[in-house]
C-alpha cells in the first residue's frame, strides 16, 4: 500500500510540472490593459497618435493568436487525459485513483480559466478586432507629443528604458536620441522558434512648433520585430513615461 501511494504521489507530481509551467507561461502573456497612470506635472501630454493597421494585417494577427491558443489548448487536453489514462495503472486503490482524478480535474479547470483570460484567447476572437480598443494593442507606430523640460524629458526617457530592462547602447542628448537593446526570452510553450530574441530600438526626441518646450517622441525598432511585440513594448514605454518616477522627479 505504501509503495502504491508513493508511486501515485510521484505520478501526480510528474503530471503537475508541465501544467505549472504552462500556467506560468500564460500568466506572463495576459492582456496588458491600459494602466492607470499618476498625474505628473513635469510632463503635459498633448496627444498620443497611433497609426492604424490595415484590416488584412489585423486578420493575420488574429489568426496567429488563434493558432497559439489552439496549440496550448490541445496540449492541455492531452495532459489532462494522459493523467486520467495512466491513473488506471499506477495503483490498485480506488481512493488514490479518485484523488488523482480530482486533482487532475481541478488543475485542468484552473488552467482553462487562465487560458481563456490570456491574450491568446482574447486576441484570437473576431469580435475583439471590431472594437476601438484594438487600436490600442496593435498599431504600426506611435508619436507622443508633449510639453516638458528637454533635460528632464531626456533623463525620464532614459530611466524608462532602463526600468524596462533595456541596456543603453548610445546616448546623444544633443540630438535627442537613445539606442537601447534587451534580450527577451520567450517560453518554449509559446513559440517553437528560438527562445531568445534581441529587441533593438532607437528613441528620438524632436522639437515641435515654435515653443521651446514642445516635443515629440518617436520609437523606432532597428531589427525585425513583429507588430504585436512592437506595440506591447511601445505601450509599456508610454505607461511608464507618463507615470511619476521616484528618482527623476525627486531630482527635478
Amino acid at each position: 500500500m505504501d509503495a502504491d501511494l508513493i508511486k501515485s504521489m510521484l505520478s501526480v507530481v510528474a503530471a503537475t510540472i508541465p501544467l505549472i509551467i504552462t500556467i506560468i507561461a500564460l500568466l506572463t502573456n495576459r492582456i496588458e490593459r491600459p494602466g492607470v497612470t499618476i498625474d505628473n506635472p513635469s510632463l503635459k501630454i498633448f496627444s498620443i497618435i497611433r497609426s492604424p493597421l490595415e484590416k488584412e494585417v489585423l486578420e493575420e494577427i488574429r489568426i496567429y493568436y488563434r493558432k497559439k491558443f489552439n496549440h496550448i489548448f490541445i496540449i492541455l487536453i492531452l495532459i489532462y487525459f494522459s493523467v486520467g489514462f495512466f491513473t488506471a495503472f499506477i495503483s490498485s486503490s480506488i481512493f488514490i485513483k479518485f484523488s488523482i482524478l480530482v486533482v487532475d480535474f481541478l488543475l485542468f479547470t484552473t488552467l482553462f480559466i487562465i487560458i481563456t483570460s490570456s491574450k491568446f484567447y482574447s486576441f484570437g476572437k473576431k469580435s475583439f478586432f471590431r472594437t476601438e480598443i484594438c487600436k490600442f494593442f496593435f498599431f504600426e507606430k506611435v508619436i507622443i507629443i508633449l510639453e516638458a523640460d528637454f533635460h528632464y524629458l531626456f533623463n525620464k526617457s532614459h530611466e524608462t528604458l532602463r526600468s524596462m530592462k533595456f541596456e543603453i547602447l548610445n546616448v546623444d542628448e544633443g540630438n535627442g536620441s537613445l539606442d537601447a537593446f534587451r534580450i527577451f526570452i520567450r517560453s518554449p510553450l509559446i513559440t517553437r522558434h528560438s527562445t531568445r530574441r534581441v529587441q533593438l530600438i532607437q528613441l528620438r526626441i524632436d522639437n515641435v512648433g515654435n515653443s521651446g518646450n514642445d516635443y515629440k517622441i518617436i520609437l523606432e525598432f532597428l531589427n525585425p520585430i513583429g507588430i504585436p511585440e512592437r506595440s506591447s513594448i511601445t505601450n509599456q514605454f508610454i505607461n511608464r513615461l507618463i507615470s511619476k518616477s521616484k528618482n527623476i522627479d525627486k531630482k527635478g
